[in-house]
Formats: C-alpha cells, structure tokens, sequence
C-alpha cells in the first residue's frame, strides 16, 4: 500500500510538471456524494478558443487526457460519455446522441478524475460536446456549462491537393514515364506533397483513371488510409496495394466531416503509382533458383576439374589409365583442346547463372536477405562443395556433363569465341604442365604411397632420372682400393691364386706407380695359363692388348653408360688434371667405374655378386653371407718329399685336396675337416719311386700285412689280384688300402651327426690288421 501511494504521488507529480502552462486548478471541497456531478471540466494540454468563452479544444482522431471536477466521481466506476445534445444539468441524455461512450476514470484525488479517450470526426459544424455520467441505468446531462469543442484544423474546408509523391522502401523505383513503381502486396511508405494535407486527410488509391478535381465517390477503390503524420504541405501514408503492373491513381478527402467528398488527383505520372508484381509465381522461382544453384556449382566445379586437366594429362590417362578413365578421357579431350574457348565459355555461364539467382532472389527477398541469401548459397553450393568434389572426381563429372557444356559454349559463342582467339593470340598456344628432373623426382616421390609403386621402383625411377646429373666422380673406387698388378709380375700359382682370391674380373695393371696405368689384365685371359710356365704378366698383357678408356672425373654417367654400351671396354679409368706443385701438370688417375657402378646408381643399391666380399667398395661394409673363398696359395707349401724339395707342383696338390676331400670316403667332411686334411698333407706323405735308380716296385704284396693307404697320383702302376693272378693296369688317382686306415660302419646309408676330429680314439680304425689279397708293382716313375 505505500508502495501504490508513492507511485500515485510521482504520477500526481508528473501530470502536474508536464501541463502546468495549460492547465487551470480550482479548490475543489472533500465530500461525498450520492450522485456524480462535474462542475468543471478541462482538457490536459489542450488550445484555448481565440473567443472570451472558455471552452476547452480537443483534435479528432487523436488521444485527449480530460480532467473533470466534481463530487461523487469514483475510480474505475464512473462511466463517462460525450453527446452532441445541448439540454439542462440533470436532464436525461439520449444515446443516439452520443459520440463517445467508452471513456473510463483512471485517477482520482479529492474529486478530480482523469479521463482518456480519442474523439473521433463530427458530421456537425458547430463541434461541441457535452459531457453525460452514467448514475445506475440513466446518462444525465452535466449541462451547457460543460462541454468541449473541436479545435479548427487548418485546411478542413479547403480540398487537399497532390502535386506530387515519394516512395521509401525496398524495390521502388520511378519508371521512365515519372510514375513511381512499387512492389506488389508490401507494405511501403508514401511521401505525399501538396497543399491542404494534413493528418486529418484521407487518402484512396483507384485503377481508374480520372481529370483532376473529379468526384471519386462512384470509383472503385483497392486501399483507404489515413495519413500517418503530416503538415506543412506533406502527408505520409503506409499503404498495400495488389496487381501486376498495374497503375493506381490518388484520391483525397478530409476525415473531419463524412459530408465531404473525395476528390481525384488526376492521372499525372507524378501522383500515379505503379504496382510490379513478381517477374513469376513463388514456387516457379523456387525451382529456377534450385536449378540455377545447380548450374552454378557444375560450372565452378566443371572450371576447375576440366581446366585442371591439362592436354597432356589427357593422353597419358588415354594411353595407360583404367578402361573407365581411358573412357572418360576420350570423351573430354575434344572439348578440353580449346582450352580458351571452354573457360570462357564455363566462366561466362557461371556469371550469367550466378547473375539471375541474384534477380530471382531479390525478387523473393527484400535487398540485404537477397544479397546475404545469395552470397551463402553461391559461396557454399555453388564455389565451396563443387569444387571439392571436382577436384577429386573431375574426369568423371566432365565426362558425364559434357552434353550440357557444349550446350553452354554454343550459346555463349558469340561471346566466348572472339575472347578466346585474343587469348590465343596473346597468350599462346596451351602446353600444359611440364615437369623437369627435379619436379618429376619429387612428385614420384611424395605419390608413390598413392600410385602403388614400390620403393624400389621409385629408387630406379629417381636413378635413372639423376643420372644426367651425377658425374663419375660420384660413382668410382678410388685407386687406393683398387687391387692393381705390376707390370713386372709373374704369372706362377702365387699371383694367379691371389688374382682368383680378390674376385675381380678385370685387373689393372701398372708400370713403376700405380698412377701409371698401362694395361689391363681379364680374367678370361687366364683360361690358357698354366702357373707352372711362369709367364710373364707383360707378355699376356702385350698378347691380348685390351683397350682402355680414360674419362674425367666430371663426365656425366649417361655418357659413361652410352660409352659402355659400345662394348670396347666395361671399366673407364677417372683421371683429373693435377696442377699442385710447381711442375707442369698432369693427368692423375684417381679411380676406376665400371659398367655395374653406373646401374648400381640407376638402381640405388648395391649389386651383389656371388664372389663379392664387400657391399661398399667406399664404405667398407663387409658382407655378411659372404662365400667362403678358398686360399689356394697354401698349396705351394704342399708337396715336399723326404729330401725337403717339392715333390709335386701346387696344382697337383690342389687336385689332390680336392679328389680326397670329394671322393674318398675317409677323407670326406663328415669324417675329417678340410682343415685337418690341409695339415696333414702339409707332412712327408709324398713318395716318388723312381725305377731308374732301383727303388723297389713293390707297393702291396699279397698275403703281407699294410697298415698304410696308397693315392697314385702320376705313373702307372701293375695289380695282380687272385690266385689266378689276374693282372689289371692302374693310373693316376686310383688308391689302394682304405681298410687297412678306415673301416666303414654297418649302416653305410646313415650320414653321421657330427664331423670327426682325426684323433684315433673317435676314428673308425679296423679291428685287424689289413692283409691285401692283390699285389701293386709300379711299372715306371711313380708318385
């Protein structure tokens, strides 16, 4: 309850500093009375009349705040109404009279009220109102004391006149004739300019045309409204008018009085206005828009997934793609060969497309949603999804759309032809993307989890595209790894084992210094040697006469290879010109290359041959599974008899090894290693019977005791075996008494487990001594 009084009192405040210039107060006695009487009434903020009476003026049409005085008035439950009729203060008042009834009390202080209400237009002249209160069922008149009187509006009995219009909003627009255009069926604002306008004024708009000054009242009319605010020669009114281009012309009137006419303003284009409907119905537009959003992106995507393809991507999808996109290929390439014309023609389509969604959009829309519309849809469905996916799949879409692209180019061709022949003629003729060595190598490289090429096919294709660029230098052994001979060498078992030892098959040769190279010795030329003739190496080198091919150290490995592929030699020396010292320079041999170091750098990797000990002639890396190679030049040391002197050659004791090692049985691997058998024969086991100085011949006698094993190496050797005495003739490589040093177990097929390590414990030896049945007798020299 405080809480209300102090809201009443600020309101009693504020009513009291807003129209305290306009406003007269009068005591007014606290009582309370049976019956309501109004002594006094009062219009809140209201003009006086111009004459000595004092009559409170109110405008029609808007809203008036009065203020009563009298007693019995009460809140909420006084009910008000103005009549026309002027009658005694008490007489009963006449509802046909009235002009307003509906007038509450909103305050009440010590008898005044507050009423507030709009009054609206009287057919009569004169303008008075009196005021009536209800008092149970009957209106009694407050009497001619107190009343009210509409205040003159200026121009009420002059007829308004247009002289001219505005209209404020979206999509107007004045034609060329000076009407002025609106949209049809939306609310726009129109400037009215004249004389006699006021916001008293009505305004009609009729289709029929009409003089200026004629009578509206027979016309049909679409909208009446009233002025929104005006003065001063200027009206607004909101108005919505239907049609598809269809004219309208105004038609005026005041409000105050209905006994005034309406009057036309004439078919002027400056007071005509045009109503422009939709260019087509809703959900055709709709439809044009959807399609016209699809074009838009199919021309985006189709500009960057056809131009994307290059001629020469096309004939390599043509000649080595899959059967669908050798397919679609064929089906672009005869547009994609006018290159020009098909992007102009594309980008031309894309605006035209792009241009009429814009229209059809903003026809729909007002200007902001149409431009905010149409960018989103054109950047999201028309440039941002289309071109994704055409990125990826534009071989396919350009296959499956090409109907509808030459359908575009031979509408835009009057257009697109005449840019794409200046584009021709400035630009130049279309090559397309070209990779050199570098780009090509990379793009391999990063595609090659993509184009399913192993890495060692992208190592060769790197290799064989490098090639150009690496020179021998890159590739060669340096002449400090590289096994050379002199020239002064002899070809006996030594050297010749070494040579098979290193594995080479060509070896250089050299005379005084190893920068000297004079010769080359092959592998091949061995075939005839024999060690034990002892040849010089610089008559074989004289003999075969092999050429040699000298290269610099900056000569490219494509011409190596090309220089290869002639077949006069398969190992270039690398030599540079050495200017260090004060001498006269010279060429320096600083390495060798072969025909397998120029494919090794083709392949990226190192060729492995079966003789090889190193993976990486410059790193040194040995290999691991390496064969084993045999050292021959222990055999020199074999062969010596009981007088200290050989009594073989290598090469006889070598074959020696090798026949006892594979053949015998006792002598195999199972049974004895290769290592113990070297060492054994490295002892006096070598005997020559020699018969010119009468040695005895007798090897075996039958019926004697033997507890050796005979290996007739050279000469020829008599057996009698039998008592028949069969005679039989032997010769090199036949052996006689395995049993009296080996006894071979009972299960001849087994293989034993492990090898025997040649102590007497562990080998088989007989149980009896060996007493042969035969008799050797050497026939002439034997060893």
């Amino acid at each position: 309850r405080n809480m209300a009084s102090a809201s009443y009192g600020v309101h009693r405040f504020l009513v009291f500093l807003l129209c305290s210039g306009c406003c007269t107060f009068h005591p007014i006695e606290s009582r309370i009375e049976s019956s309501a009487t109004v002594n006094k009434i009062e219009a809140v903020c209201a003009e006086r009349t111009a004459d000595s009476s004092d009559i409170p003026q109110v405008l029609p049409g808007t809203l008036v705040t009065v203020r009563l005085q009298g007693t019995g008035l009460r809140p909420n439950r006084t009910e008000v109404a103005f009549t026309r009729e002027s009658l005694e203060q008490g007489e009963k008042c006449e509802s046909d009279y009235f002009v307003k009834s509906d007038f509450r009390v909103n305050d009440s202080y010590d008898g005044d009220i507050y009423v507030r209400g709009m009054f609206p237009a009287l057919p009569a002249r004169e303008g008075l109102l009196y005021l009536c209160i209800r008092s149970q069922d009957t209106w009694l008149h407050q009497g001619r004391a107190v009343k009210l009187k509409y205040a003159p509006i200026r121009g009420i009995d002059e007829p308004a006149v247009v002289s001219g219009l505005r209209a404020l909003g979206e999509r107007v627009s004045v034609l060329d004739s000076g009407a002025t255009q609106i949209p049809a069926g939306t609310e726009v604002e129109l400037q009215l300019f004249g004389t006699g306008l006021s916001n008293a004024t009505l305004f009609a708009f009729t289709p029929d045309r009409a003089p200026a000054g004629a009578p509206c009242g027979e016309l049909p009319t679409v909208a009446i409204v009233p002025a929104a605010k005006g003065g001063s020669g200027r009206a607004s009114v909101f108005v919505t008018l239907p049609g598809q281009s269809t004219a309208y012309f105004i038609c005026t009137k005041g409000r105050l009085s209905e006994e005034l006419p309406w009057v036309h303003q004439g078919d002027g284009p400056w007071v005509t206005v045009v109503a422009q409907g939709r260019l087509l119905p809703v959900w055709v537009q709709a439809v044009i828009l959807a399609c016209l959003l699809v074009l838009s992106g199919l021309f985006s995507g189709l500009n960057l997934g056809l131009m994307a393809l290059d001629k020469t991507e096309l004939r390599v999808i043509e000649s080595c793609g899959s059967p669908t996109e050798r397919k679609c290929a064929k089906a672009i390439a005869p547009l994609r060969n006018h290159g020009n014309y098909l992007l102009c023609s594309l980008l031309l389509g894309n605006v035209l497309v792009n241009s009429s969604l814009t229209i059809l959009l903003d026809d729909l829309t007002s200007g902001p949603i149409a431009v905010l519309g149409a960018t989103v849809s054109i950047v999201i469905f028309g440039e941002i999804i289309p071109q994704a996916i055409c990125s990826r799949h534009g071989l396919q879409i350009g296959a499956r759309t090409v109907c509808v692209t030459k359908m575009f180019m031979v509408l835009t061709f009057p257009l697109s032809w005449p840019i794409s022949k200046i584009l021709d003629w400035v630009l130049g003729e279309e090559i397309g993307h070209v990779y050199d060595r570098e780009k090509l190598i990379e793009y391999i490289r990063l595609t090659k989890e993509y184009n399913k090429l192993e890495n060692e096919e992208v190592n060769i294709i790197s290799g064989a595209l490098e090639l150009k660029r690496k020179t021998a230098n890159d590739a060669m052994t340096r002449m400090d790894d590289v096994f050379m001979l002199p020239l002064s060498a002899v070809l006996n078992f030594e050297t010749v084992s070494q040579i098979i030892g290193q594995g080479y098959t060509r070896i250089p040769v050299f005379d005084g210094n190893r920068n000297n190279i004079v010769g080359l010795l092959n592998i091949k030329d061995l075939a005839f040697v024999d060690p034990e003739d002892e040849i010089p190496l610089r008559t074989l080198c004289e003999f075969y006469n092999h050429p040699m091919t000298f290269v610099f150290e900056d000569e490219t490995l494509d011409n190596l290879l090309n220089e290869f592929k002639k077949g006069q030699s398969h190992m270039a020396f690398v030599r540079r010109v050495n200017t260090e010292g004060a001498g006269d320079p010279f060429y320096e041999v600083v390495g060798l290359v072969t025909l397998e170091d120029v494919i090794e750098e083709i392949l990226q990797s190192e060729i492995i041959d079966e003789t090889d000990t190193l993976m990486d002639n410059r790193r040194k890396l040995k290999r691991k599974e390496a064969q084993v190679r045999q050292d021959f030049s222990d055999f020199a040391k074999i062969g010596y008899g009981r007088e200290g002197k050989p009594t073989i050659s290598p090469q006889l004791a070598l074959a020696t090894f090798q026949y006892l090692a594979t053949s015998v049985a006792a002598f195999r691997k199972p049974l004895i290693l290769e290592s113990v058998l070297r060492r054994l024969m490295l002892q006096n086991v070598f005997f020559t019977i020699k018969l010119h100085c009468r040695d005895d011949p007798c090897i075996y006698r039958a019926g004697q005791a033997a507890d050796y094993f005979v290996l007739v190496l050279e000469g020829r050797v008599n057996v009698t075996v039998g008592r028949e005495s069969l005679l039989f003739e032997a010769g090199p490589f036949t052996y006689f008494g395995m049993p009296a040093i080996y006894k071979p177990p009972p299960d001849t097929s087994g293989t034993p487990q492990s090898p025997v390590t040649g102590e007497p414990s562990t080998w088989p030896l007989p149980e009896e001594p060996f007493v042969p049945d035969y008799t050797v007798l050497a026939t002439c020299d034997t060893i």
